[in-house]
């Protein structure tokens, strides 16, 4: 079989061999100890109550406390009464001491707690009694009376017995889990004998609304959490951004809008996706663009340009009405002459402009010094003097033996 199951009965290791075979021949592949199968510890039984005693008729809430996963339970409540579900709702007519009994069990076996006279019934209230009979549209309701447990709802239905001598309860209130609740005061009560029907419809929780928000950082730094986050609809969600060494917050942008900054921001009563990012710039940045990397506007400055927008056109009559055949002496007479010059003051309107222009994120560090880039280039001057030393040397050698030849001859 290509794909086949198989079920370890024993607790162990087991290896696994796989042989395939085509026309070509036979392959074997085995993983040792690739299966460990462990053994199933028996469950420890365990339970609770809300109360142990009272009047009856009591209604008794036990929740199971058993440990290592059970997976069945089996309540005897000492009435001649049974139960197979893990936390029931019992109710005792009758008074009496009564004993609760608690099997549970899994593959690995079954345990009992039994505890002796656990319930204690008295009698009830003297006086008349009458009915309340709750209909709902579940089963498993629970339904209180001034929180007053009285029991849960089966096949759409629970009779509540009420004693007609006061103090009577004045409200309800029937619950269950994945469902909004529902509390509203008692009608009328019933004489004796009665029975008062009150009709409940409880309306199931609808799923939690999900949003998403994508956080990123880009170069010289991180954002917590990162990625993209889940978050339920009306929940907030806070985010911190940390620039790494040399490098500090620029700017964060959410939703493509700039929001400063800070180095946390907080979205609340999420009702919409978002994106969320952090920039960094070096933290030497500064207006002058010097230092090693560190200029480049400051991160972002405001530009303020002026446009004239009327210009004066004459000064005088006078001035731009000369006559060519005059002298020069005539020409200065009608220059510096008060009388035909025309004291026009020209306006002058600007209009101010103001541009903001943001510098991009920078990711260049500041320079290093030479021997932090190459911590090991003091290594070379080591070398070559050892080279150096090593040729000498050998020359030294090679002279001492010529020396010795030519003696000898």
């Amino acid at each position: 079989m290509q794909h086949p199951e198989h079920t370890y009965a024993d607790a162990g290791t087991f290896s696994v061999s796989l042989n395939a075979t085509n026309s070509y021949g036979t392959g074997t592949l085995t993983r040792d100890g690739y299966i460990t199968a462990q053994s199933v510890i028996a469950p420890v039984a365990n339970f609770s109550a809300n109360r142990t005693e009272g009047p009856a008729p009591l209604t008794i809430a036990f929740t199971d406390l058993s440990s290592g996963a059970p997976a069945s339970w089996q309540w005897s409540f000492g009435d001649g009464t049974v139960s197979a579900e893990q936390s029931p709702v019992h109710t005792y007519a009758v008074e009496g001491n009564y004993t609760v009994n608690l099997t549970v069990a899994n593959s690995g076996g079954s345990d009992s707690e039994s505890r002796p006279g656990y319930i204690s019934v008295y009698p009830g209230e003297t006086g008349d009694t009458g009915y309340f009979r709750i209909n709902c549209n579940t089963d498993g309701a629970q339904v209180l009376f001034d929180d007053d447990l009285k029991g849960s709802t089966s096949n759409g239905t629970l009779l509540v017995p009420v004693n007609l001598t006061p103090p009577l309860y004045t409200n309800y209130t029937v619950t269950k889990d994945g469902y909004y609740p529902v509390t509203t005061n008692l009608p009328a009560y019933p004489v004796k004998d009665q029975t008062v029907d009150i009709t409940v419809t409880l309306d199931q929780i609808p799923p939690a609304i999900t949003h998403y928000v994508t956080a990123t950082a880009y170069s010289g730094g991180r954002i917590i959490p990162n990625g993209t986050i889940s978050v339920n609809e009306g929940e907030s969600i806070t985010f911190t951004i940390t620039p790494f060494t040399y490098y500090k917050i620029s700017y964060v942008t959410i939703d493509n809008q700039t929001s400063g900054s800070a180095s946390t921001y907080t979205l609340t009563n999420v009702s919409a996706n978002h994106v969320v990012t952090a920039y960094f710039t070096s933290a030497g940045s500064g207006g002058s663009g010097g230092g090693g990397g560190g200029g480049g506007g400051g991160g972002g400055s405001s530009v303020i340009t002026t446009k004239p927008t009327t210009v004066p056109t004459t000064l005088s009559s006078n001035l731009t009405s000369g006559s060519d055949s005059g002298n020069a002496t005539a020409i200065k007479t009608n220059l510096t002459s008060k009388s035909n010059i025309t004291n026009t003051t020209p306006t002058l309107t600007t209009q101010v402009t103001t541009m903001t222009t943001t510098t991009p994120p920078t990711t260049v560090p500041p320079a290093q010094p030479f021997w932090s880039t190459f911590p090991m280039a003091w290594l070379i001057p080591v070398i070559v003097v050892i080279i150096l030393l090593g040729a000498l040397a050998y020359y030294n050698y090679r002279k001492g033996q010529e020396g010795e030849l030519f003696e000898e001859k």
